[in-house]
């Protein structure tokens, strides 16, 4: 069976996006689907144990104690809903892959799951060079209080008081004062080395769930999605990058260095869109999948199909109208542009479903798809025509980022 935990930055999505319905999936599969909420944005990673004492110490990651619960719970009840307790696969894509990154991780999560897929997991509080170390638990506290403030309440009965959408607007007034004007960076799961792990792919590297099947990729156009919201990304990511170069002073230096090299003599007009797809994205899931990949079979993806939409390429979530088989409508349009193949749908679906039923996703008549290890890199090319193996695709992006990251070498 197939659980999903969705993305969307911590602060959107949920199981009643059409997207994610997943009558398709089970029609077109001999396999049973289920779909969880979590706690979002304040509601699932404010930290109020300042305020609230002992009984709210793990409020500030109340998002993944709500998929611990529903992994308990399928663990425990899925038989009678013709589920298999003993084959449970858990799949997520971008806020839902890094979730599943860190429940890799997780001693409470231990022995709850058999197999992950992980769709653009991205960083799941990665430890990055250069970037200031900071205590987790006190940057939490320090949000709630300015979150407090910006609510105008003294007091946790008065912060109980507020209509949720007042929550909402305070929490959206918050995030754009720190300069994080969707969000992302503001909300979600903290390290406290007690629900959170402090050195996630590092225990991960050494073993913290060894007994789980790990498939794992990225697109090959990861942030052109940002185009949705942004078409000036490319612009916005520079003036990012040289405005935290300014403020962050010898902090940032290093990133900034390696953003310079990584575009020094390219011709692309999206290269800072490239650097950020793959220091954000890219290069953590080849991180986590060389970790696992010590322990237990490992396979890794590159979704190459380019969407029909100038400028968009094979951005990020661009596969998920193919896992779930929603190829018409406003939301997968917005995408992949008038008719995508319907044929690449249904050859994703039977890979995953294949690796949820056997753990090897080589589906019928496909290319057999080696696993991933550190040694050859091997990794199938996911498009609309013969699916090939490369191994260490864009190596020296590779390369160049790996220092980037402490990940207890």
């Amino acid at each position: 069976m197939l659980l999903w935990i969705h993305g969307g930055a911590n602060v959107s999505g949920g199981t009643a996006d059409p997207m994610y319905d997943g009558h398709d999936f089970v029609r077109q599969n001999d396999v049973v689907l289920v779909s969880i909420n979590y706690r979002l944005g304040p509601f699932g990673f404010l930290d109020l144990s300042e305020v609230g004492g002992p009984e709210y110490a793990r409020s500030r990651n109340l998002g993944l104690l709500d998929q611990l619960a529903a992994l308990r719970w399928v663990r425990g009840q899925i038989g009678a809903f013709g589920g298999d307790p003993k084959n449970i696969t858990l799949f997520g894509e971008s806020a839902g892959g890094s979730a599943i990154m860190r429940l890799l991780a997780m001693p409470l999560a231990r022995g709850l799951f058999d197999k992950a897929i992980i769709e653009s997991g991205g960083p799941a509080n990665i430890k990055v060079k250069g970037y200031p170390k900071k205590d987790d638990v006190p940057a939490a506290r320090a949000l709630a209080r300015d979150f407090m403030r910006e609510a105008g309440a003294a007091d946790l009965a008065a912060l109980r008081a507020l209509h949720a959408d007042t929550v909402l607007a305070d929490a959206a007034r918050v995030a754009r004062r720190r300069g994080d004007t969707m969000g992302i960076s503001t909300w979600g799961a903290r390290v406290d080395n007690d629900v959170l792990p402090d050195d996630i792919f590092g225990d991960i590297r050494r073993g913290a769930n060894p007994d789980v099947k790990v498939l794992i990729g990225t697109n090959e156009d990861e942030m052109l999605y940002f185009r949705l919201y942004d078409q000036d990304f490319e612009r916005t990511l520079m003036r990012e990058y040289h405005e935290k170069s300014q403020s962050m002073g010898r902090d940032f230096s290093r990133v900034k260095e390696l953003a310079d090299r990584y575009i020094a003599g390219s011709t692309d007009p999206m290269r800072y869109v490239d650097f950020a797809g793959e220091f954000w994205l890219r290069q953590p899931s080849i991180l986590l999948a060389e970790g696992q990949a010590r322990h237990n079979d490992t396979w890794m993806y590159l979704f190459t199909w380019d969407s029909a939409l100038p400028g968009m390429g094979a951005c990020h979530a661009i596969e998920l109208p193919f896992v779930f088989g929603h190829l018409e409508g406003e939301a997968a349009e917005s995408m992949t542009g008038p008719n995508p193949p319907a044929a690449l749908a249904r050859r994703i679906q039977a890979a995953w479903t294949a690796f949820a039923a056997t753990g090897n996703p080589t589906a019928p008549g496909e290319t057999p798809w080696p696993r991933y290890t550190a040694d050859t890199r091997a990794t199938l090319l996911l498009a609309d025509g013969p699916w090939t193996v490369v191994n260490d695709p864009k190596g020296e992006a590779r390369r160049l980022l790996r220092g980037m990251y402490d990940v207890g070498e």
